[in-house]
């Protein structure tokens, strides 16, 4: 079958426990965190924000280390056709100016990347979030005054 690489979703909290104590009383709901995920790769991290895409060495963000790692499971993609298709995502869909913090953001680029390299989602707590907290009333002011921001990771 050939080589494989493993393939892991690093999983951080933007609001270092904060969205865990405040959510309940804000939103009406409980939420884990405020997630920032990257897909980590042939022992290197890519991840999508205000630049564009990123990568780092695992862990190797001013975030530090992630709250949890997700084991996505083995490809058989090899590091030169993943990176072929890092740069094309980096030119169209996952230019820096196509970043949207609630819609078009880093979970999105890890769920096309796993779906790339896995063929898996990743958890679906992750993807759904944006819309659970859009649908509340906090959630429509959030949109109205940060929708359009974009963010690096190092802003953070």
């Amino acid at each position: 079958m050939g080589d494989t690489w493993d393939v892991e979703l690093y999983v951080y909290d933007l609001s270092q426990g904060m969205a865990a104590m405040m959510s309940m009383p804000l939103l009406g709901f409980q939420l884990e965190a405020i997630y920032h995920t990257a897909i980590v790769y042939n022992g290197v991290e890519f991840y999508f924000g205000g630049g564009g895409i990123d990568q780092s060495r695992p862990g190797g963000t001013h975030l530090g280390a992630p709250m949890r790692k997700v084991n996505l499971g083995k490809t058989h993609v090899d590091p030169c056709t993943f990176n072929e298709w890092v740069r094309a995502m980096g030119t169209s869909e996952y230019r820096g100016d196509a970043y949207a913090i609630l819609m078009h953001n880093c979970n999105n680029f890890s769920e096309d990347a796993s779906q790339f390299l896995v063929q898996k989602s990743i958890p679906a707590e992750i993807l759904e979030m944006p819309k659970k907290v859009l649908g509340t009333p906090l959630g429509k002011i959030i949109e109205q005054q940060f929708g359009n921001i974009k963010i690096t990771p190092e802003q953070l």
